[in-house]
């Protein structure tokens, strides 16, 4: 496991992506800065028509914008690119995006769930700790609420769009103590507890998304990187991530808009560094007991999602 990780922060630097974007529209959340910025940068050279930056800093996404013509050297004329609000600690902020994305998009191809967050301290968002309101709850109820206009884009012109979620690869090694909370207690309040690590929870929740959806689904690593997102750590850990093993932000962007890319290889598969690779999964994920584990954490998210729009889960599994 160690010798894996190793092995891929040094020698291994995921492809740069190539596949031309003509006529799409994708979205990127997060994409002001760090990962999602360098993945926006990525995708912006494929020339799709138009590149949504969805964000919660209407200045700073502006910002993002302009950085990525001047790096890029594309023109207005070349792509398209909007900055739209979403905020991920919020459910009305995503449900809103969600009724934005399905009332004045004609089409959506893709869509990269990259927004997330980590904290060095307790913080409550939405009743839940902050890391898995945002990285996990918010994250899976913009999933859910976008299926129903990535499927009509599908169907109306005849694509099939993509629907990448970034995750992690400290699912491998990150205690899943929350395995064994008992019957009868919620395992995302225990989740919220303090010490509480997010580790295979995301992974869990995209093994319950239905199948046949038209969409092609996949969930991805990018690596160890240096970015915005380890801004609480202590100034050791970040010199250890900028210094001896972390990947630069750019390099880091290439995995996640390769997700954002790719094509029917990787539905229902997870991707680390850029391609499939199912044996990079935890045996926990994959066995028995994960399954089961993946089902009765999809249960709770199912009411707290039913809570914030009765109806939308339902809506997932119609025709």
């Amino acid at each position: 496991m160690v010798l894996d990780f190793l092995y891929s922060q040094i020698f291994v630097t995921p492809a740069v992506p190539t596949t031309p974007l003509p006529g799409q529209t994708l979205i990127i959340t997060g994409s002001n800065t760090g990962l999602g910025l360098a993945a926006a940068t990525h995708i912006a050279r494929l020339k799709p028509a138009l590149l949504i930056l969805a964000v919660r800093n209407q200045a700073k996404g502006n910002a993002a914008r302009d950085t990525i013509y001047e790096d890029t050297g594309l023109r207005h004329e070349d792509v398209e690119i909007e900055v739209w609000d979403l905020d991920m600690s919020t459910f009305a902020s995503v449900l809103a995006f969600s009724d934005r994305c399905a009332n004045d998009l004609d089409r959506l191809d893709g869509v990269s769930l990259n927004a997330g967050i980590t904290m060095a301290k307790l913080e409550l968002m939405e009743g839940y700790e902050s890391t898995i309101a945002v990285n996990v709850i918010s994250t899976f109820l913009l999933a859910i609420t976008l299926l129903p206009t990535l499927r009509k884009s599908a169907m109306k012109h005849n694509i099939t769009p993509r629907l990448s979620i970034v995750g992690s690869e400290t699912h491998v090694w990150a205690p899943w103590k929350e395995s064994t909370t008992p019957e009868g207690t919620k395992i995302l309040e225990a989740m919220s507890a303090p010490g509480t690590k997010v580790s295979q929870a995301s992974l869990f929740v995209a093994q319950q998304l239905p199948e046949n959806a038209k969409v092609i689904l996949n969930i991805l690593n990018p690596g160890f990187c240096y970015s915005d997102l380890g801004r609480d750590s202590s100034p050791l850990v970040q010199t250890v991530m900028r210094y001896f093993l972390a990947r630069t932000q750019e390099v880091g962007g290439r995995p996640i808009a390769a997700g954002l890319v790719a094509g029917l290889e990787t539905d229902g598969k997870y991707m680390h560094d850029g391609v499939v690779a199912e044996g990079a999964l935890s045996r926990y994920v994959k066995s028995e007991k994960g399954e089961e584990m993946g089902k009765r954490l999809w249960e709770e998210l199912r009411e707290v999602f039913e809570q914030a729009r009765p109806g939308v889960v339902g809506k997932l599994w119609e025709k």
